[in-house]
């Protein structure tokens, strides 16, 4: 029963989870702790297929906890590191690296140098998502270096792909050129059609960071020829939205709108709803900037129409495209109305990023400790609870709602004089 679960993981996975789960039931009856811990890891898996990264931690928990028990080095080496991946989805990063870090140890102590640059690689991912990029960069030239003493090519265009991401989320955007055409080199040597458009569409993106439109183009050309013969779907419709950010730049109008039309025809194949979204916000900005403020509006409402309420980023650059294009056709009443949604949503992610954060913070009893590292989110040492702070922020937290509630009756125009600044900063620009 376990192996067929395991079998279909990939391909049915509720059915395999289902599978896994009665399985489970079955060892837990005859107390066989390896086969136990396993079968938790593989639901594991399963879960972290279904994007459930919370049960996914919980099931890869329990396997290690077995682990401690027995004797099974491998497994718990890859269950740290397969918890890393979903402690990074949830952005725990600080969870990650200890995570990873522990994978990387055992690994060592194995000499399994396949869990040690899979340890290497995912740690240089955590510090780059944590912005702490030489620790990054560090990570990944010790996953390379190993790749060299093997003679796997593979792996080492991999790893130049990596540094060649770090470096561009860094903006050392040289540094990342130069890595990316190292990738691109042995993925060729390889014949690795895949991942040579990968290669190209990085180049282009450096290229574009750097301000040189037209290498841009050559290389994400390049790379779109190559997602196209290799039919690599994924890649596709962001290519093209490169090539028309290009074009955009260059003020080619009709060539970026060709291109951001041939994304939302992609995105439409592949039922991408946001995809759509930002493609028809895309051409609405292109026609503003060509003057044509009747069929940008057009564009904005529609892309409004179908974004997913969900997608902040997405909606705040939708409303601030739509205030500026009201604003340069003199609407000033539906570019205030924008700013007013633009604002809501802001404070909206202000607010649940900061919440977020604390909830995340290490706590005694539910009490905050008095200093924390801003870089780690860490209590710094020696740890205490203030017996001043502590109660105070407590005190505020039942204030503060009985004050706010009435406001919700105050006139609207406090909150537009409130919101004012940003409609008088578009209309000066």
């Amino acid at each position: 029963m376990q192996d067929y679960g395991e079998s279909i993981i990939g391909t049915n996975t509720q059915t395999a989870l289902d599978t896994l789960q009665a399985s489970l039931k079955l060892w837990k009856e005859t107390e066989k702790q390896p086969d136990i811990a396993y079968c938790y890891y593989l639901i594991g898996t399963a879960y972290s297929y279904m994007g459930n990264n919370e049960e996914s931690i919980t099931s890869y928990n329990n396997c290690l906890i077995i682990l401690e028990t027995i004797d099974d080095e491998a497994l718990k080496a890859i269950a740290l590191y397969n918890r890393s991946l979903e402690e990074r989805y949830l952005t725990n990063y600080g969870d990650a690296m200890e995570s990873t870090m522990q994978s990387l140890k055992i690994a060592t102590k194995l000499k399994d140098t396949t869990l040690m640059t899979d340890a290497l690689l995912g740690n240089g991912f955590n510090y780059m998502l944590a912005k702490r990029f030489p620790e990054a960069i560090e990570s990944q030239k010790a996953a390379l270096e190993l790749f060299k003493l093997q003679k796997n090519t593979t792996g080492e265009a991999t790893v130049y792909n990596d540094l060649g991401v770090t470096s561009i989320v860094a903006e050392n955007y040289e540094e990342a050129l130069d890595y990316h055409k190292n990738a691109l080199a042995l993925r060729k040597k390889l014949n690795d059609k895949d991942n040579i458009g990968n290669s190209y569409a990085y180049i282009a993106v450096s290229y574009k960071r750097m301000g040189k439109y037209q290498e841009a183009l050559k290389n994400g050309k390049e790379a779109l020829k190559y997602h196209l013969e290799t039919g690599e779907t994924r890649f596709i419709a962001d290519t093209y939205i490169n090539l028309g950010d290009n074009y955009l730049k260059l003020h080619e109008y009709n060539n970026a709108i060709e291109s951001y039309q041939s994304a939302l025809e992609v995105a439409k194949k592949q039922n991408n709803t946001n995809k759509q979204a930002l493609c028809l916000m895309l051409i609405g900005e292109v026609q503003r900037n060509a003057g044509n403020l009747a069929a940008s509006i057009s564009y904005l409402k529609k892309a409004d129409n179908i974004v997913a309420p969900t997608d902040f980023e997405l909606r705040l650059e939708l409303y601030e495209n739509l205030s500026k294009t009201y604003v340069k056709d003199n609407d000033f009443k539906n570019a205030f109305e924008a700013e007013l949604n633009y604002g809501a949503i802001k404070d909206s992610i202000d607010s649940a990023e900061k919440a977020d954060k604390i909830e995340k913070l290490k706590k005694w009893n539910g009490h905050l400790y008095n200093w924390y590292n801003t870089r780690n989110l860490e209590p710094l040492r020696p740890t205490y609870v203030s017996t001043v702070d502590s109660p105070q922020l407590s005190t505020s937290t039942h204030v503060l709602p009985s004050n706010v509630l009435p406001l919700s009756s105050f006139p609207i125009q406090i909150f537009l004089a409130y919101r004012q600044y940003r409609f008088f900063f578009h209309s000066a620009n």
